[in-house]
Formats: C-alpha cells, structure tokens, sequence
C-alpha cells in the first residue's frame, strides 16, 4: 500500500506545469517506510526511547507506551552512506491533528542521536531532493523539515 500510495504521489507531481515545479515545490523522491518494530531485543532503540520519551517510554498509565507502540524506518537522508532512524509512536493516546510523533536519529558513539522530531501519518514522510547543510529536506503531513544547523526545523506548511 506504501508503495502504491508514493507511486501515485509521483506520478501526480510529475504531470505538475514545470512553472508550478519551480515556484518553490518540493520533488518527492523516496518515502520513508515505518514498520513495527521486530520482536526480540533492541538496547538501542530502548536507549534512544528512554532517553527522548523517558516518561513515557515503558510507563504504566494511559499515555505510557513500548516497543509494541512503534514504528521504525531507515533511511540515509545525507548520503553518507549510513543510514539514519525514523522511529514514530504509534499509540492511540498520541495521534493529533498532525498525526503521530516521530524522531530522526543518526548513529554517534555507539547510540542513537535525535536530530530533529515531528508529526506525520505512518505512510507520510517522505524525503524530498531539496538538500541543506548535506541533508535532505522531509515533507512530513503538515511539515517541510529542512536541515538547519540545529537539526531539523520543522515549518508548516502554508
């Protein structure tokens, strides 16, 4: 179904005018894929949750959630040839309006750095082939997420 969801989003935006292309529209070029996270051990997903959502990660209560609630995906996003972690919690209590919470993580030192974070559906990031600083710019739901020298920014859309 992702697939077929990001073919038809491609196709669209290539029967797009070339004028309504350069005023400033993103080219998709990928989608990010989320799936649930595989069973048996993950220390470092488990370190990066407990580090970002330490409240809620493995809690009791009604927002708690663990790693039944999540989705993952991996994906290099600046071409270094390593890729990078896009982990959503996909937990009833935490939809919104904008979708469901997400981080982006590349790997330093032996665990999981967040460089940025941000609300989409399961099936909506995708990376775009706007680059920034070395890193490509996402399109997630309501969102454009482009590099900063913060990581990533996320500005909605209009």
């Amino acid at each position: 179904m992702r697939r077929i969801t990001l073919l038809l989003v491609l196709a669209l935006m290539a029967v797009l005018p070339p004028s309504a292309q350069a005023a400033g529209r993103l080219r998709l070029v990928d989608m990010v894929p989320l799936l649930p996270l595989a069973d048996g051990d993950h220390p470092d997903i488990d370190d990066l949750m407990a580090r970002h959502w330490h409240d809620f990660y493995r809690a009791a209560g009604p927002d708690g959630f663990g790693p039944a609630d999540l989705r993952v995906g991996r994906i290099d996003l600046n071409d270094d040839g390593d890729d990078e972690l896009v982990l959503m919690v996909d937990a009833p209590r935490w939809r919104s309006d904008d979708g469901q919470p997400f981080v982006i993580a590349t790997w330093r030192s032996h665990a999981w750095l967040p460089v940025g974070w941000g609300w989409a559906d399961d099936d909506g990031i995708f990376v775009t082939d706007q680059v920034n600083g070395g890193w490509r710019t996402l399109e997630a739901g309501n969102y454009i997420m482009p590099w900063t020298k913060d990581g990533y920014q996320r500005i909605r859309k209009p």
